[in-house]
């Protein structure tokens, strides 16, 4: 497009800046502060390694107003991106960029649209945007992404035992109430890889699945086990796997992120993200299962393998979700059971927190994910 200089706005995530810069390829991108904030580091660090050729400026409007802004580029071949600004700059800066020769962008992510507007004429046009992943949305923003386990998904046992408990989770439902019972299951205390399995204690629905699982984990040399009479002794080949299975809702953060890697429109997916953020020069560490984006914009998924979640639950989504997706993320939380307060989905409606339960029914659990995305995401 020929321009020289590209001015944005810094926001809380700044996902339409990086399109704009990938659009416009600037030789200059400069960063205009409304108030003083602490991202200009974090913003120069990622565009200095995404775009080394391109020159990084930082403007606080404290020390300069828009007009003078404005004024400095005048002479460059700039535009000025307003896509996140607010109502009433964008009519500002519009005005004042008419006088100052300056063209003006509005870019419409989900639409894959753009708008120019110059001193003659507006240009509204269909573009092909770069598809941003979740690592370039989080580090223009207020976090860091510290770890993610979205690999474990990668060993084809997790995946089969996942698929089982799915195919299963009626009787999986039974099946996590034995894992916790000693009477049933009891770990050696001189072994803490063996585990013993009393059958005869078990339903015949339940021991078909242990039956499988066992099965499962012996083909992919994960176990080794011997049988007496009705009593079953597994020896763990590794804690990772033993972890997987009794640690509540690790199948389900894993069958979520699945689930969400399914649809068709999701450009990236992550389970198990662990971030970062600063509040009040302290570094803040939280969890979300899972973490997805389309269009730019951040999806942030809650898993939840019972009934006993409640506000706090939600409020921890919905904290955690605004930390790294700024205002337009999307907020579902993801569970095998209807909450057992009421209350919790009037609370859910308040914070624009969609709650889909997963019942056995795979199809179904995806179409509501996916309508849930698209209701939010126009």
């Amino acid at each position: 497009m020929g321009y020289e200089v590209l001015i944005n706005f810094v926001e809380t995530n700044n996902e339409e800046s990086i399109l704009s810069t990938e659009y416009i390829k600037p030789k200059e991108v400069v960063f205009v502060s409304e108030k003083c904030n602490d991202k200009q580091e974090k913003l120069e660090q990622y565009f200095k390694e995404k775009y080394p050729s391109v020159i990084f400026t930082w403007i606080e409007l404290k020390d300069s107003d828009i007009k003078n802004v404005l004024t400095k580029y005048r002479k460059r071949n700039s535009i000025i991106d307003i896509s996140l600004t607010s109502k009433y700059l964008s009519i500002e800066i519009l005005h004042l960029s008419m006088k100052s020769c300056i063209d003006v962008l509005y870019m419409d992510v989900s639409k894959r649209e753009i708008t120019i507007f110059n001193n003659e004429e507006m240009l509204k046009k269909q573009v092909e945007l770069v598809d941003l992943d979740i690592e370039d949305i989080v580090n223009t923003g207020y976090g860091d992404i510290v770890v993610e386990s979205t690999d474990i998904g990668k060993e084809k046992i997790i995946d089969k035992l996942t698929f089982l408990i799915s195919s299963n989770v009626e009787v999986w439902n039974k099946i996590k109430q034995s894992l916790i019972n000693t009477d049933i299951i009891s770990h050696e205390q001189s072994d803490p890889y063996i585990v013993n399995i009393h059958l005869d204690k078990l339903q015949d629905d339940e021991i078909y699945v242990y039956e499988k699982m066992i099965s499962l984990l012996k083909e992919y040399k994960q176990i080794s086990f011997k049988k007496n009479g009705r009593l079953l002794q597994v020896r763990f080949l590794n804690n990772f796997i033993k972890g997987f299975i009794f640690k509540t809702g690790s199948w389900f953060e894993n069958f979520t992120k699945n689930i969400v890697e399914d649809i068709d429109f999701i450009d990236d997916v992550k389970s198990g993200v662990l971030f970062r953020w600063d509040e009040n020069e302290r570094k803040i560490k939280n969890e979300i299962d899972v973490v997805a984006v389309k269009d730019g914009i951040l999806i942030c998924i809650s898993c939840k393998d019972s009934c006993k979640y409640d506000e706090n639950a939600l409020n921890e989504l919905n904290v955690y979700s605004h930390k790294i997706g700024g205002e337009k993320v999307v907020k579902i939380l993801a569970a095998t059971k209807d909450p057992l307060k009421s209350s919790v989905n009037q609370r859910s409606k308040a914070m624009d927190i969609d709650i889909i339960t997963f019942d056995g029914d795979k199809q179904s659990f995806k179409n509501k994910i996916r309508a849930s995305i698209l209701k939010k995401i126009k």
